[in-house]
């Protein structure tokens, strides 16, 4: 379930932020609104990158990275992930492991040839390490600090591992809100967008198509869907929204 921030109210039924754009009279075609911090290239979207990410700096950090050569095996679990690791000019004779073909792109940019997750959640990386032989095995795990518990907890009870959360993930506002009603399509890249779109928006829109980028983003918009229905009779029930999901 999505956890929102303490300082977070449910405004289920507001009118949303004041300093809102007002509608362009001359808009004569209906947008796709990107929420996530890269957009897709190749297709034309807004982007308002209601997230963003911020390098950590910790005591666990500098010991990984003063343990480096002893790791035999790195895990990435996004694509900010490799831009703030700094090691790669020592990678080699190292296995690389991606969580799906995004974070697999930024590591063969890098001329490493990881291995892939087909299935692009820790679920995935997990089933990944156990057709692995790991006898002997040193595991670093660099991730996000707002990253679900599975792998870590399936890598503390499997696998001789340190696990460092390298980045952070921060809401952001960065300009005044667009108006949502120029829009066809909003997409949501993770949990995080889908709480820091409510944090700016108040709700969830009726009549505007949800896009979720994978099951763990799915989730999350369905939680607040569902906690929508529950919370007054007024809520819009979970079918009346426009959803669907990309893998």
């Amino acid at each position: 379930m999505l956890i929102l921030p303490p300082n977070f109210e449910s405004k289920i039924g507001s009118k949303g932020p004041e300093n809102r754009q007002k509608p362009n009279p001359f808009t004569v075609s209906k947008r796709v609104l990107y929420l996530g911090i890269d957009p897709p290239e190749g297709r034309a979207v807004d982007h308002y990158p209601v997230i963003r990410t911020s390098k950590l700096e910790s005591h666990e950090l500098s010991i990984a990275s003063d343990r480096w050569e002893e790791f035999s095996h790195v895990i990435f679990t996004s694509k900010n992930g490799v831009r703030y690791w700094e090691k790669w000019k020592s990678a080699e004779g190292k296995i690389f492991i991606a969580i799906g073909e995004g974070t697999a792109g930024e590591l063969r940019g890098r001329g490493i040839q990881p291995l892939v997750a087909s299935d692009a959640r820790q679920e995935g990386v997990i089933a990944l390490l156990e057709g692995l032989c790991l006898e002997g095995a040193s595991v670093l795990y660099l991730r996000s600090r707002r990253a679900r518990p599975l792998l870590a907890e399936y890598l503390a009870r499997n696998i001789n591992a340190v696990v460092v959360d390298l980045y952070d993930t921060v809401i952001q506002c960065p300009r005044m809100a667009p108006d949502l009603s120029l829009y066809e399509e909003i997409v949501f890249t993770s949990p995080s967008t889908v709480e820091g779109f409510l944090k700016i928006f108040g709700k969830l829109p009726e009549g505007i198509r949800l896009t979720a980028i994978g099951a763990v983003t799915r989730a999350a918009l369905m939680s607040i869907m569902l906690l929508y229905t529950r919370s007054t009779s007024k809520a819009p029930k979970v079918n009346r929204f426009k959803f669907s999901q990309i893998e």
